[in-house]
């Protein structure tokens, strides 16, 4: 009954939060007089409805899912393992930490002229993009997750016979979710911009050349109506993202620390 009331209580905190937004984003609005500076939160209402049924907007944001998906998850399958191996290796994290830092300062939109020399306009160029944004999260908060584990519970898991796979299985690896857990959620935020910087220069569909699109044509209600659309989904990816962690982290459940 206190699990349903609390989720209560967040549920009417977050309409709450979200009422005072738009009120405070019309107001601006009305301010500002100027439907092409800042649309109002009726106009870009109106323009969602436009783009879904009138002008193919629904397959537009399938496509960007589509190639979010595929980025998110190369990067996830890449960055843990390697994440992994540089936490119990400290010869490897040596060689390999270097190129790490020399290139994770480096924003994904830096790379999209020679991304679109070597995979052309569309699904490659933002895949790419959506990979390198995504990775480096992956590879660093697993690797810290890895050595944050105390080693005096490896040492006593060796007295007591443990092979070195089971040590992975039952204390490296429940010991550094909670932080893989952390790096998805990130990962997750960087793959949404990495899309959409992608997209709006380098692909003939998705919500980044949509928004482009409405652009080019002066049309803001339109470009405020994909920001929105980019920020529910967004929400809603770490909203699952989160639930996730709730089922392989039960002991976590109540971890505020987490955000889970």
């Amino acid at each position: 009954m206190n699990l349903l009331k609390m989720k209560f209580q967040s549920l009417v905190f977050y309409l709450r939060t979200m009422i005072l937004f738009v009120c405070v984003w019309y107001l601006i609005s009305l301010w500002v007089g100027n439907r092409l500076l800042l649309p109002s939160p009726p106009e870009v209402s109106r323009a969602i409805w436009g783009l879904f049924f009138f002008q193919g907007f629904l397959l537009d944001i399938l496509v960007s899912l589509r190639r979010l998906a595929v980025g998110y998850l190369l990067a996830a399958a890449i960055g843990i393992p390697l994440g992994f191996l540089l936490g119990m290796s400290r010869w490897l994290e040596s060689v390999v930490s270097p190129v790490v830092e020399i290139l994770r300062p480096i924003s994904p939109i830096a790379w999209i002229p020679i991304a679109m020399f070597l995979f052309g306009v569309g699904d490659g160029l933002a895949i790419y993009i959506i990979f390198y944004g995504a990775s480096f999260q992956f590879l660093l908060n697993t690797l810290a997750g890895v050595k944050s584990i105390p080693l005096n519970l490896v040492e006593a898991s060796l007295t007591m016979g443990a092979s070195r796979w089971r040590i992975i299985r039952d204390v490296i690896l429940p010991g550094a979710l909670p932080l893989i857990i952390v790096a998805a959620r990130l990962a997750m935020a960087s793959a949404w911009m990495s899309i959409i910087a992608a997209e709006l220069v380098g692909a003939p569909n998705g919500l980044g050349f949509k928004i482009e699109w409405a652009r080019s044509m002066f049309l803001s209600d339109n470009v405020v109506a994909g920001m929105a659309t980019i920020g529910i989904l967004g929400y809603l990816s770490d909203i699952s993202i989160r639930a996730i962690g709730r089922w392989v982290l039960p002991w976590k459940k109540t971890s505020y620390g987490l955000g889970l």
